[in-house]
Parts: structure tokens; C-alpha cells; sequence
């Protein structure tokens, strides 16, 4: 992006969950921070920082959020802070938290506050996805007016099966970016 390029985010949050698509999250930060955002600020769960330590994505963003107590930077001011909240990747869990206005952690905090539409992108395996019930908890989301983006069906490792199988997947990052532009523009 040249000095001159507009990007359509100011400020965005990214919560990410402990789905096996976590590792693959600098590679979606480092593209977001050169063609969406101009300010990038992560909360991991704690699954997820088991897998990526906030040393590691530190160098990707303006700052980890993993602390719900932080008098600086609680739920509330980060859900107020963020022009786009996005939850990649999303896990069954965390779609059914959110689904249920289940606030027990930083991230399901931060997006029951969020004054705007939290976007999430599900990964996970064909078993879970296609459960009547994680079905049900994505069409509450969107009746309650939050943007779900369906999942890409392709190859991917199930480290369950420890397999290349058939999976549900995010898009890759530039589509995932283009299809942020485009919900930030409806």
C-alpha cells in the first residue's frame, strides 16, 4: 500500500480463539496491518495464547489485550474502541458464547459491549459445523444483526484425526479483508 492509499479500517480488534487456524493468524495480521488497518489490537483467548504467545503476535499489532481486569484497556473501552470487530477464527465455542450473550470472558465481554457488528469467520471441521446447533447459534448471530462469513469447504489437517480431510476454513487473508471492506460498507 503507497503512502497516498486509503485503508478502510481506522481501528480494528481481532479476537482470536484456539482453533488449529490460530497459528496461521500473523499471516492474516501482517496482511490486515498493510491493506486494511491503521491500527491493530488483538485479544487472544486463553487457548489461543496457548498456542500463540503474545511475544510472537506483539510484533503484528498495537497491542494484546488478555487481562479482563486491565483499568486501561477493560471490555468496555475496547469494544468502544474498535471501528470493526472481527473474531478469527471463530470456534463452535466461542459462536454459541456469542450467540447466547455469554460474557464470561475478555472476548465475549468485549463483543456483548461492541456498539457495532462483531464479524466473525468460523473454522472447523465438517462434524461440528454442520451440527444443527452451531447452525442455529450463526443464524442468531445474524438475526442479531452480526456478520458471519461463511466458511471456505476445502482440504484442510484435522488435528483430531491428525489428517487432511474435508474442512470448513476461513478465507484466505486478501478475501477475508475484501469481505471486511465490503461489510463495513452495507
Amino acid at each position: 500500500m503507497t503512502a497516498g492509499e486509503h485503508r478502510p479500517v481506522q481501528r480494528l480488534l481481532v479476537g482470536v480463539t484456539g482453533s488449529l487456524a490460530a497459528y496461521g493468524i500473523p499471516i492474516y495480521l501482517n496482511y490486515f496491518r498493510t491493506h486494511l488497518a491503521h491500527e491493530i489490537r488483538v485479544i487472544p483467548t486463553a487457548s489461543a495464547s496457548r498456542m500463540l504467545p503474545a511475544e510472537g503476535l506483539a510484533h503484528l499489532c498495537d497491542g494484546i489485550h488478555t487481562n479482563e481486569f486491565d483499568a486501561e484497556y477493560g471490555h468496555v473501552r475496547l469494544a468502544r474502541w474498535a471501528d470493526l470487530l472481527l473474531i478469527a477464527p471463530a470456534t463452535a465455542n466461542v459462536l454459541a458464547n456469542a450467540a447466547h450473550g455469554t460474557a464470561s470472558t475478555l472476548l465475549t465481554s468485549t463483543i456483548l459491549a461492541h456498539p457495532r457488528p462483531a464479524v466473525f469467520a468460523p473454522n472447523m471441521n465438517p462434524l461440528m459445523w454442520e451440527r444443527p446447533v452451531v447452525q442455529r447459534n450463526v443464524q442468531t448471530l445474524r438475526t442479531d444483526g452480526h456478520i458471519v462469513i461463511d466458511p471456505v469447504h476445502m482440504p484442510a489437517y484435522e488435528s483430531a484425526e491428525k489428517r487432511t480431510e474435508p474442512g470448513y476454513v476461513m478465507p484466505p487473508p486478501a478475501d477475508l479483508a475484501r469481505m471486511l471492506t465490503e461489510a463495513l460498507s452495507t
